[in-house]
């Protein structure tokens, strides 16, 4: 782009470009844009004969700061509601799918800059103190150059903050500068390490999405400078101030940081942090992400807030983004994912190419899925699908969405393809906790819990104040457990059970409070203490009644029952008095019902079913030996092998009629229109078998016996079970 100022108005569509005064107008009427959304504009005019990239675009209109992408994006999404579209309803600026951006609008013929108003021959009589020099005289030589050197100076500071446009802007949301931390104590080594924690966070402040950092170059002027913070915020353009200093004496090293709000003075947020001073730069790795940690959530804690008072009921993508995280911050119950889930796709629509946000909806919807059971999973797992598939168009090296990719491929069982995708989300950013996460839960689908306990470390020192603390102590508990280290899995359990607190109650499914509960009774059998074992079984007992022990290791799949412990765990819980399977026949004293029974994996069934017949593990042997021979369904875990019997998941069980005679249970019927059905689930206990049978009767199958025992019942016969 030619020197501002110089570069003739252009024309498109029905607007008027003037770089010149950063001028944009249409019908004559300025249109407002941001300072960035104008450089943007303009640069992608000025190549409008080719594809911009991204990266091209972030280093020219961000230059000297640290930006994630979705900067850019928001950005983008602003300049195309203020342009509106093309007619035929095409994009003025289109998106290449991985490569960038390009103005695509035709352009008129150059408009001429209004023409100057000449300056007069004469001052005003009234305003002469002197002698007149006439207007053609020209200005001696030492006058030009206190001109020019005045001129340079005005260039140099707009080259410093090339953010600022010639009206003042408002800073961008979550916006920060790092400033150089001091050394407050009398050892000059310590500057190096002040100057290792500024560089690191700086670095880390940078990966949040939607961040804008200063770079480490920019705040190193005010090294060792007393400025008010509100006028380091005014001339760096910048919301927040983290400052910091580092002190150490007698052994300890201590370090105190404070997030400032820049432009009123007012401090948001402090902690302090000591370490002992012997293993130095292991002490500040830690202090570095202890830090970053809260930084994080504090500031987008303080972005929401700002956003609901600033722009009440008219919220953009990029606040809609951040309330996401906001809630996904405070826990991952179902009605959290649920809410975090509907405030990212309303962002997708402000922004389709908003790509943390498309990673952050993967992502959470995989998790989701992998989490809990809930009637509307089918529809969330093509959600998923269609999300990721998304966001790789868009960007298919971002490390988000590399995560959330890996995640997926995990959830529909291929952790195989999705270690490759892990590990490029690593190597693109070797901190990524979303990538370390999946990596972590991969290597748990496969038995591997020595790798699982490394990962969770790794987890729990790079984000310690996170969301997922919980559930990640949790799972370098069980990782601990079941790779036969008894003593160290009790003291990392009782962390989790004292942050989930006491305040249990009984679900249906195996949650997470069941889980700590549960294999601490069996870290406890198995480290000698078998009273507390039993003990803790009572209690467990009163809470979450009807548990077996096949019926909860049927949980874990074939390469966990390898796990070094597993056997050892299965028997642990047996001598603490969980009984080993169900009754099939125990009555709950739940009365028939033509009704669907709600519930999941542990809920209550009566012992007969209208229209249909119950069938005991004894008459099912009877039945498979007889002609025709019984066509078998199976909606269970498929934890035991009922002989003959035919998988069908809970989507295909609820279809009607028609749709079921075009699955191989509907054709196996109607070839064999004499042969009974017979119904399984997992157990005795958990509603899917019951209802599914019931539709099926519904549905005008006839002849129908519900096997309420199921695979749990049928592994109890069976040598070698689990």
């Amino acid at each position: 782009m030619t020197e501002t100022g110089l570069t003739p108005p252009i024309a498109f569509h029905h607007f008027l470009l003037d770089p010149g005064r950063r001028l944009l107008t249409a019908a004559g009427k300025p249109v407002a844009l941001s300072p960035r959304g104008f450089d943007i504009l303009a640069l992608l005019v000025e190549r409008r004969d080719r594809v911009v990239t991204k990266d091209e675009i972030m280093a020219e209109v961000w230059r000297g700061t640290i930006v994630e992408e979705n900067n850019l994006a928001v950005q983008i999404s602003g300049l195309r509601r203020a342009l509106g579209v093309l007619p035929g309803g095409a994009q003025i600026i289109t998106t290449v799918p991985g490569r960038g951006y390009r103005f695509v609008a035709p352009i008129g013929e150059p408009q001429a800059p209004a023409a100057p108003v000449s300056a007069p021959a004469r001052l005003p009589e009234a305003a002469s103190s002197g002698p007149l020099r006439p207007a053609s005289q020209p200005i001696c030589w030492r006058c030009r150059a206190i001109l020019a050197l005045g001129l340079l100076g005005l260039a140099m500071l707009a080259w410093r903050q090339p953010w600022r446009s010639p009206e003042t802007a408002a800073p961008p949301r979550l916006s920060i500068v790092v400033l150089p931390f001091r050394n407050l104590g009398d050892d000059p080594d310590r500057d190096t390490l002040a100057d290792a924690i500024t560089d690191d966070l700086t670095t880390d402040l940078s990966h949040m999405p939607g961040s804008v950092v200063i770079a480490r170059t920019s705040a190193d002027i005010y090294k060792g400078r007393a400025v008010p913070v509100e006028q380091i915020g005014r001339a760096l353009n910048v919301r927040y101030v983290l400052e910091g200093s580092v002190r150490s004496t007698q052994g300890t090293l201590r370090v105190n940081a404070q997030l400032i709000d820049a432009s009123t003075g007012a401090h948001l947020w402090a902690e302090r942090y000591d370490a002992g001073t012997a293993r130095l730069w292991d002490a500040q790795t830690d202090i570095v992400r202890h830090i970053a940690s809260g930084l994080d959530r504090v500031l987008l804690h303080t972005e929401v807030a700002r956003a609901a008072l600033e722009r009440p009921g008219n919220q953009d993508a990029l606040d809609l983004f951040f309330s996401a995280r906001s809630v996904m911050d405070r826990g991952d119950l179902p009605e959290q994912m649920t809410e975090a889930q509907r405030l990212l796709k309303r962002a997708i629509v402000a922004e389709p190419d908003f790509v943390d946000a498309l990673a952050a909806l993967g992502w959470l919807l995989t998790r989701k899925l992998q989490t809990y059971d809930y009637p509307d999973y089918m529809r969330d797992a093509d959600e998923a699908d269609r999300v990721i598939a998304h966001a790789l168009a868009i960007a298919p090296d971002n490390p988000a969405v590399l995560a959330a990719h890996g995640r997926l491929l995990a959830y529909h069982g291929r952790c195989t393809e999705a270690a490759p995708v892990f590990a490029a989300a690593l190597a693109a950013e070797p901190n990524n906790l979303a990538a370390l996460a999946g990596t972590a839960n991969c290597a748990w689908l496969n038995g591997q819990p020595d790798q699982v306990a490394a990962l969770e470390q790794t987890l729990l020192r790079l984000d310690p104040l996170g969301p997922y603390t919980t559930g990640r102590t949790q799972l370098f508990g069980l990782a601990t457990l079941f790779g036969g280290h008894t003593g160290d899995a009790i003291q990392i359990l009782k962390q989790t059970e004292t942050a989930e607190g006491t305040k249990l109650k009984s679900v249906d499914g195996l949650s997470p409070a069941e889980t700590t509960r549960l294999f601490l009774i069996a870290a406890y059998a198995m480290n000698g203490d078998l009273a507390e074992a039993r003990r803790r079984y009572n209690a467990y007992r009163a809470i979450w009644p009807r548990r077996t022990v096949w019926r909860q290791m049927a949980f874990f799949n074939t390469a966990q029952s390898h796990m070094p412990a597993f056997a050892r765990v299965t028997g642990a819980l047996q001598d603490a008095g969980m009984p080993r399977f169900a009754d099939e026949h125990e009555d709950d004293h739940l009365p028939p019902t033509s009704t669907p029974l709600t519930g999941a994996d542990f809920a209550a069934t009566p012992l007969s079913i209208p229209g249909g017949e119950v069938i005991d593990t004894p008459g099912l042997k009877h039945l498979l030996a007889t002609q025709p021979a019984p066509i078998i369904v199976d909606v269970g875990r498929g934890s035991a092998i009922i002989p003959s019997a035919l998988p069908l998941s809970d989507a295909d069980a609820a279809l009607d009629r028609q749709a079921l005679q075009t699955t191989e249970f509907g054709r196996r019927a109607d070839s064999a229109p004499d042969a009974p059905i017979v119904v399984a689930g997992t157990g005795p206990s958990g509603v899917n078998s019951y209802n599914t049978a019931l539709h099926f009767l519904a549905a005008g199958y006839h002849k129908l016996y519900w096997y309420r025992g199921g695979e749990e019942a049928w592994a109890a016969t069976q040598p070698n079970n689990r």
